[in-house]
């Protein structure tokens, strides 16, 4: 039947498949005349397909057909696009991801840790020590957190030599002889009134406190404090009291001045020296 159609799915626009319609002429010519497969764009009935022919034998090896399957174009067109367009949103939405991770995580692990640090040494530069008593938080492992450990290191060594500068002049400054007597009425007159304030009894009566301490809060940490065996820090008392560490210090600072608690200076390799304290019994 050469390039006529007499068996196919292909339907022509008024819904009738198109049998009795003739393929191509390059179609024809490269698959019945030249015995070669033709992959490719054809003109079907009038539209554009993607197209495969292979040619068809008899048993004498004679071409007596050809064999088709195809696409329409503008249905390959489509999905071509439509898997473009989802592969190109799919790529923006992971670039976004990213983007918006490396953001997150230089501000988190970089951005912030070094801006931190430049604050702190910024306040050294000025002369301003009270940020000695406490430690810049940085807990990673990389360069940055090095560099946080030895500056808290430093403000430790800092602390520690500020306190001696400072017992020192206050020594130089006063003759021996008003030094000892100095030292002595303070101690005698520091104890006496806090004496007056603490009752020798378990439960550790004090009378009137100083400003913005109050006496519920200093039994509770008292309390905890005489079951204690070991010297404790304040951070170690505010755990399990449940006070901030800011609070159970000014009420360490008092018992300190009126000679209730021990303390001890903790120094370590690395960071700042730790106060502990302990209940004079």
């Amino acid at each position: 039947m050469g390039k006529n159609r007499i068996a196919t799915t292909v339907k022509k626009d008024d819904g009738e498949r198109a049998v009795g319609t003739l393929a191509s002429e390059e179609v024809a010519k490269t698959v019945l005349n030249q015995g070669k497969e033709y992959l490719g764009e054809a003109e079907v009935v009038g539209h554009k397909y993607q197209t495969a022919y292979k040619p068809i034998y008899d048993q004498k090896g004679n071409i007596i057909g050809m064999f088709y399957v195809g696409i329409s174009k503008k249905y390959y067109d489509k999905l071509f696009y439509d898997s473009l367009i989802s592969l190109i949103i799919v790529g923006v939405i992971l670039t976004a991801l990213v983007f918006v991770g490396t953001i997150y995580y230089t501000k988190r692990y970089i951005t912030d840790p070094l801006k931190q640090l430049t604050e702190e040494t910024q306040k050294f530069a000025k002369g301003d020590f009270c940020s000695l008593y406490n430690p810049v938080q940085i807990e990673s492992q990389n360069e940055i957190g090095e560099l946080a450990r030895a500056i808290n290191q430093m403000g430790g060594w800092v602390q520690a030599l500020t306190h001696q500068i400072d017992k020192a002049t206050a020594i130089s400054s006063q003759p021996i002889n008003q030094i000892a007597s100095n030292e002595a009425s303070e101690s005698s007159g520091e104890k006496d009134e806090c004496l007056k304030k603490i009752s020798p009894n378990d439960k550790e009566q004090w009378g009137e406190l100083s400003k913005g301490l109050n006496e519920v809060t200093l039994q509770q940490i008292l309390g905890y404090m005489k079951n204690q065996h070991t010297s404790l820090s304040a951070s170690d008392i505010a755990q399990e009291v449940n006070l901030t560490k800011v609070t159970v210090r000014r009420y360490l600072d008092f018992m300190e001045k009126c000679g209730r608690v021990k303390v001890d200076m903790q120094y370590g390799p690395v960071g700042r020296p730790l106060k502990l304290y302990k209940l004079e019994k």
